[in-house]
């Protein structure tokens, strides 16, 4: 991540990783292309701004549209799950 002018900026794979679990790197390279998300290429380098990145961010997951995405407090569902395989594969 680079601050600049009071702004912060990173590349997909660093807005996702500040995202969440769920914000994957291509979802952030589709906001680019489809939702108007700032695109600064410094080199072969592209950075986003976190703040905006963020504000569509929200946008989606408040939308009734698309995947239903689950938030931080869901993995222990997957672990639960993955605990349940193993046991039927026990049996």
């Amino acid at each position: 991540m680079i601050r600049l002018k009071g702004r912060e900026y990173g590349t997909a794979a660093e807005i996702a990783a500040r995202l969440g679990p769920d914000v994957t790197v291509a979802m952030v390279r589709n906001w680019a292309q489809r939702d108007g998300l700032e695109r600064h290429p410094i080199g072969r380098t592209v950075y986003h701004p976190l703040d905006q990145a963020a504000s569509i961010e929200a946008a989606k997951r408040q939308s009734p549209r698309g995947r239903h995405r689950h938030g931080l407090h869901d993995t222990t569902r997957c672990a639960r799950g993955a605990l349940d395989t193993q046991r039927q594969g026990a049996r």
